[in-house]
C-alpha cells in the first residue's frame, strides 16, 4: 500500500514538474521581432532634424515630415502607435539602431557601399542627388561657380561627418589627392548651410530634397554641380537574423507605391523641387510671412482645427 502510495506520489510530482516546464517563458514559442513590437504597442524609429525630413510643429507634439508621415503609415499598418527619436548627427542616428535603441532609421539614408556592411535597407522609396552648395554673390556666381571636382581644389568645404557626402569626396580623392574639405559632427544640415551663409566656408554638399527644401527659406543659396550619379533613400535595420520587422517594411513601402500613396506624399512634401525657383518671389513670401501672417494666423489654426486640415495649408491657399 506504501509503495503504491509513493509510486502515484512520483507521478503527480512529475506531471506537475512538466507542466511547470511548459508554462515557463523559456518554453514559449520565441516571438519575432515584429510580434515584439506588436506585443510592446510602440515602433521606435530615429531620424534627423530637417525641414525635408522632420521638423518640430506647434500644431502636433510628435512632429511633421516626410519621414515622419511614412513611418507613421508604417506603424498603423503594423497595429502600433509611433514614436520618433530624434538625433541630431548621422552618426547619432546610426548608432541608435546598432544599439538597438530604436527599431529602424528613417533619416533620408541613402544607401552606400559602406552602410550595406553594418545595416539592411529596405527597398527605396526615393531617389536623391548630392549638390555642391554655395552663396551666390558671396565671390561666386554662374559664371565663375565650380564645374567640376578639379575646379574644388584649395576651395574651403564643408560636409557632415558619416554622411554619403564624405563617402563621396573620400572616393574622389583617389582621383584628385589634393581635395580636401572638413568632416564636422555634432552639426545637421542647417548649420552647414548656415556656415556657407556665413562665409566660413565656400561649400557644402547637401542632399538634392533637402536643397530644396532650404533654398525656399534662403534664396541666395544656389547649387554648383551634382557630384555623381543619383543614389537611393531607404530605411535602414540592424542586421539581425530575424528580419520579420524588415520585411513587413518592405512589403509596406511596396504596397504604398503601388496604391499611390507614397506619391501622394512626395507631392505633398517634394512637389515643389521640379518646378522653377523664383528669387523675387521667395523673398517676398519671407517679408510677408514676417509682416502678414502673425495677424491671421489665430484664424488659420481655428479654421483648421474645425476642418481636420493643416492650418498651413489653408494659410499658404490664402497667399
Amino acid at each position: 500500500m506504501i509503495a503504491k502510495t509513493l509510486y502515484h506520489m512520483r507521478i503527480t510530482v512529475s506531471i506537475s514538474f512538466m507542466l511547470a516546464l511548459l508554462l515557463t517563458p523559456a518554453c514559449q514559442p520565441k516571438l519575432t521581432a515584429l510580434e515584439k513590437v506588436q506585443q510592446m504597442g510602440v515602433l521606435t524609429v530615429v531620424t534627423r532634424s530637417s525641414p525635408a525630413l522632420y521638423f518640430h510643429d506647434a500644431g502636433n507634439a510628435q512632429g511633421s515630415g516626410f519621414e515622419y508621415e511614412l513611418a507613421k503609415q508604417f506603424a498603423e499598418e503594423i497595429g502600433v502607435t509611433l514614436v520618433m527619436e530624434e538625433q541630431q548627427t548621422l552618426g547619432g542616428v546610426l548608432d541608435a539602431v546598432k544599439d538597438k535603441r530604436a527599431n529602424l532609421a528613417a533619416a533620408g539614408l541613402s544607401i552606400t557601399r559602406e552602410r550595406n556592411k553594418d545595416f539592411h535597407f529596405t527597398t527605396p522609396y526615393q531617389r536623391i542627388t548630392q549638390r555642391l552648395i554655395y552663396r551666390s554673390g558671396s565671390g561666386y556666381n554662374h559664371s565663375n561657380a565650380p564645374k567640376n571636382i578639379s575646379d574644388l581644389i584649395g576651395k574651403r568645404i564643408v560636409v557632415m561627418a558619416h554622411s554619403s557626402h564624405a563617402e563621396r569626396l573620400a572616393i574622389l580623392k583617389k582621383a584628385h589627392p589634393n581635395l580636401e574639405w572638413v568632416a564636422k559632427d555634432n552639426i545637421d544640415s542647417a548649420e552647414l548651410i548656415q556656415l556657407v551663409f556665413e562665409h566660413e566656408f565656400d561649400f557644402t554638399i547637401i542632399d538634392s530634397n533637402e536643397f530644396a527644401a532650404h533654398q525656399a527659406l534662403m534664396p541666395e543659396l544656389t547649387a554648383a554641380f551634382d557630384i555623381g550619379e543619383p543614389e537611393s533613400v531607404a530605411w535602414a535595420f540592424d542586421r539581425t537574423e530575424d528580419d520579420s520587422l524588415y520585411l513587413a517594411a518592405d512589403d509596406f513601402l511596396a504596397n504604398i507605391n503601388t496604391d499611390g500613396r507614397l506619391e501622394a506624399l512626395k507631392e505633398r512634401f517634394f512637389g515643389h523641387i521640379n518646378r522653377q525657383f523664383n528669387y523675387v518671389g521667395a523673398r517676398r513670401l519671407l517679408r510677408h510671412m514676417d509682416k502678414r501672417l502673425p495677424e491671421f494666423e489665430k484664424y488659420f489654426k481655428d479654421a483648421a482645427a474645425q476642418e481636420g486640415l493643416d492650418w498651413r495649408l489653408l494659410a499658404a491657399v490664402s497667399y
